[in-house]
């Protein structure tokens, strides 16, 4: 009986109790770090995922403004043309009618009818180029929510 207790104590490993400490304090320490290294991978993992589609969203932001702008000068660099037209129609009538020539001044009238229309067209085009606006806004929203989101999550990750 004595020589199966001393081969069972040869199996052990006696460890002071200090090391103990040390190793049980040391893997405290190790599953610590590694569930910070998951959080900031998981923060990370989100942030990276968005980013790309705020980005995107952006660069749709700045095309609609460029476009937008582009018709809106071009509709009232137009309109400008027009109200000279015009302008020039109704000097024309006025010094006819002036003269009395009644049959003289209907054609110049259709003329101005016409660039009345046109005008109206152009006002149209213009307010249709710019209700890209309640687009844009939405996505500007939407990208500065994502970026609050980045900001909270840079934080937590500067936190751990």
């Amino acid at each position: 009986m004595d020589e199966s207790r001393d081969t069972t104590r040869e199996r052990f490993v006696t460890v002071p109790v200090r090391a103990r400490d040390e190793i049980c304090e040391l893997t405290y320490y190790l599953e610590q770090g590694l569930r910070n290294i998951r959080d900031i991978t998981e923060h990370l993992r989100g942030s990276s995922g968005t980013m790309p589609s705020v980005l995107e969203d952006l660069r749709d932001v700045v095309r609609m403004t460029e476009t937008a702008t582009v018709r809106v000068l071009e509709e009232a660099e137009a309109l400008v043309d027009d109200s000279r037209t015009a302008a020039r129609i109704i000097a024309d009538v006025s010094t006819k009618a002036r003269a009395g020539d009644a049959a003289a001044v209907a054609e110049p009238m259709r003329a101005l009818d016409a660039l009345v229309e046109r005008a109206n067209t152009r006002a149209m085009e213009i307010m249709s180029a710019l209700e890209f606006q309640d687009l844009t806004s939405q996505k500007v929203e939407r990208t500065f929510g994502v970026l609050q989101e980045v900001l909270v999550r840079l934080g937590k990750i500067q936190h751990l």
